[in-house]
């Protein structure tokens, strides 16, 4: 272990003998936008007596002295600079704006001079794309139409060359074995996958044939060879002959047939056309996104490549059926401005499972997809990076909405991905900390130049992000059992009016002095009356205020979408440094409202830095750090939130209150407000003390 702290205060600034007693609240300075005060270097921290001759000292940095005007000793001035955001090493990319996309941060120097440069004019910059790499293991698991990165080829196509190449020794033409080739590969947990053909000819009889296609390449190629021989009969010898077929196919999907890339709510056209060019991920070769997606082009759709069912349940008591279509989910939060306007209107309520505020004909979802952005999330085969006891977390590619693209000219790049388990707990836990990452300001997933000053500290630390970038919490999407809902909704509030409308006719027959309409409805108005006494206010046929449970294989999980920041750390091998500046990601949290409620070292991740160069020339001993696991997390404004939510509950159904009522429920709501800081306050405390124990902190 490393006892050497490297990052100390070593000037202390001269104090006038008959200067004044520093000010209770210090001087503002320069700071970073979480509102600590901030040096570009150690040098612009100094040790200042609180009065003269006290022996005492605190800490300011140069520009609160400078602010704060005394200069006994003649120190020479020194250019004041603002903090400087860090930029990840540029992986997104737009075309025709390179402003605002591809640009790499330059080196900090004395007055920021130094101005980014555009990606491609870097020189001796080796591009670390696929085309570099080492060829990888076969492919994870696809979807139908689909091409394998490394060819660029769908699954039919391969399968045209493969019977090519076995029919050019036969010299056998068979034109009248017209054949619709049906390909199907699904995802195999012992990491193989499983290759259907369904085989039609013209005769309508369908053969079918599975085969294990290996992890070993060589018994991959043999494997499909002799499963292309054995049919080869059925299969058109003539390159010509298959490609009709395949067009005949794709023209009877255009005539309404079902079409081999959809949900059961249907793609829209636009997201058809997101899908069509999809491919799987190559986890050897993909890069991270560790860069900030612009509002304009964030997501709002997100067709997941499930073919595994991750998104079901990634418990081992449950089974995982296999999905070879995608599944839609909407963005819940964050909540963008353009969710609200006219043209761009969207539903983002967390408990509806639609995308539109209202059940829309087709022609208007179409028009209406057309303007939404839509991204493309692939989970086949996607990787395990940690599994707790409520969650899991996969390493996933994802393609983000047009016309974003990559520097590297991948489909995709890899973010981290959390589903949750099926159980309701599991559920409220990944909700609460889609709630928790959308709450976070944008100081605490960015990164700055320098070194800040954080309260209880006694040393400079470095200005890093606390949590890793936000890429949206998604729910799915069940447009027809939202539409069916919304329909059961209008039928049994008609009905019930009906009812009521019912009852008031009779009770005005009853009070009418004819004796013809009392006779004729003294029967009906005791059974009215009788309906009355009985009346619940609910029907329990057609109750709409709730929607029926559904089973829990049928439950999809909501998605998290974070980045992904490296391996839990080891603090007992970490220099002084190192846990002071872990520990100061807490304090900051604390600093801006949030407490974590689970801080262990798996929940802090280490990964190589700086972020601001490109990964090849990353290492560990320059660090960088995040705090994950909010699922227990608190936000103090939306905790208290909460807990005084739950006073007005116990209030029942609306009412109106008299004055002395609602004075009684100010008052314990204030009580209640301040009992729920005080809790606040004491998570607080003891995450402090459970963090410096966990990090081998003796100095705080």
């Amino acid at each position: 272990m490393n006892n050497d702290r490297e990052r100390v205060i070593l000037h202390e600034w001269p104090r006038d003998p008959d200067g004044p007693t520093l000010p209770e609240l210090p001087p503002q300075g320069v700071r970073t936008p979480n509102n600590m005060p901030w040096g570009h270097t150690l040098d612009d921290f100094y040790w200042i007596h609180p009065f003269p001759g006290a022996k005492s000292k605190l800490i300011w940095t140069r520009s609160m002295l400078d602010e704060f005007g005394e200069n006994f000793g003649g120190q020479p001035g020194v250019p004041q600079v603002e903090p400087r955001r860090l930029r990840p090493w540029p992986l997104l990319k737009v075309p025709n704006d390179d402003a605002s996309f591809g640009l790499v941060d330059e080196t900090c120097n004395r007055d920021h001079s130094l101005k980014p440069r555009p990606f491609h004019a870097v020189k001796n910059t080796e591009l670390e794309s696929t085309e570099n790499k080492i060829e990888s293991p076969p492919e994870p698991a696809l979807m139908n139409d689909d091409a394998p990165p490394a060819t660029k080829e769908s699954i039919l196509e391969g399968a045209v060359k493969s019977q090519d190449r076995l029919l050019e020794d036969d010299g056998k033409d068979d034109e009248s074995a017209m054949a619709k080739v049906f390909v199907q590969v699904d995802d195999n947990i012992t990491g193989g996958a499983v290759l259907e053909f369904s085989i039609e000819g013209e005769t309508g009889d369908r053969q079918n044939c599975t085969g294990l296609r290996s992890t070993s390449p060589k018994k991959t190629d043999t494997m499909w060879q002799q499963v292309v021989k054995k049919f080869s009969t059925t299969i058109a010898s003539d390159r010509n002959l298959m490609i009709k077929a395949e067009d005949d196919t794709k023209k009877d999907e255009s005539e309404g047939s079902k079409a081999i890339v959809e949900t059961h709510d249907d793609l829209t056209p636009a997201e058809r056309q997101a899908m069509e060019s999809f491919m799987t991920t190559n986890y050897e070769t993909v890069q991270k996104l560790e860069e900030r997606i612009p509002e304009e082009y964030f997501p709002d759709i997100l067709l997941v490549n499930d073919p595994s069912g991750f998104t079901i349940s990634d418990n081992p008591f449950l089974s995982r059926p296999s999905r070879t279509l995608p599944v839609r989910y909407k963005r819940v939060w964050p909540k963008l401005k353009r969710d609200g306007e006219p043209a761009t209107l969207f539903n983002n309520d967390l408990h509806c499972p639609s995308a539109f505020h209202w059940t829309l004909t087709q022609t208007e979802r179409y028009a209406a997809s057309e303007c939404r952005r839509i991204a493309t999330l692939d989970l086949s085969g996607a990787p395990l990076l940690g599994k707790g006891s409520h969650s899991a977390v996969r390493k996933a590619g994802i393609r983000l909405p047009v016309p974003l693209t990559t520097q590297t000219g991948d489909q995709h790049v890899s973010v981290a991905v959390k589903l949750s388990f099926s159980l309701s707990e599991d559920r409220d836990f990944l909700e609460n900390e889609g709630r928790i990452y959308d709450a976070f300001p944008d100081h605490l997933q960015e990164s700055y130049c320098g070194y800040n000053l954080v309260a209880s500290m006694d040393h400079p630390v470095p200005v890093g992000a606390c949590v890793p970038r936000f890429f949206g919490y998604y729910v799915p999407v069940q447009e027809e059992e939202e539409a069916k809902h919304r329909r059961e909704t209008l039928k049994s509030i008609k009905k019930e009016v009906e009812r009521r409308r019912e009852r008031e006719v009779k009770r005005e027959a009853k009070k009418i002095g004819v004796d013809e309409a009392v006779e004729s409805t003294d029967a009906y108005g005791k059974l009215a009356e009788e309906e009355e006494d009985d009346y619940s206010g609910e029907d329990n046929d057609d109750n709409f205020s709730d929607y029926p449970p559904l089973p829990v294989e049928e439950i999809y999980s909501p998605i998290l979408l974070v980045e992904e920041c490296g391996t839990p750390i080891e603090p007992e091998q970490f220099s002084e440094d190192e846990r002071s500046e872990c520990f100061s990601l807490v304090l900051r949290l604390h600093h801006a409202g949030f407490v974590q409620n689970s801080l262990y070292p798996r929940n802090i991740l280490r990964q190589p830095g700086p972020l601001t160069v490109r990964p090849s020339e990353r290492s560990l001993k320059t660090p960088s750090f995040r705090i994950i696991d909010f699922g227990r997390g608190e936000f103090g404004p939306l905790f208290v939130e909460k807990c005084l939510a739950s006073v007005w509950g116990r209030m029942g159904p609306p009412m109106v209150l008299t004055r002395e009522e609602m004075d009684k429920v100010k008052e314990e709501a204030e009580v209640g407000k301040e009992e729920v800081v005080r809790w606040h306050n004491n998570s607080i405390r003891d995450e402090l003390w459970r963090a410096a124990r966990v990090l081998h902190v003796k100095d705080y």
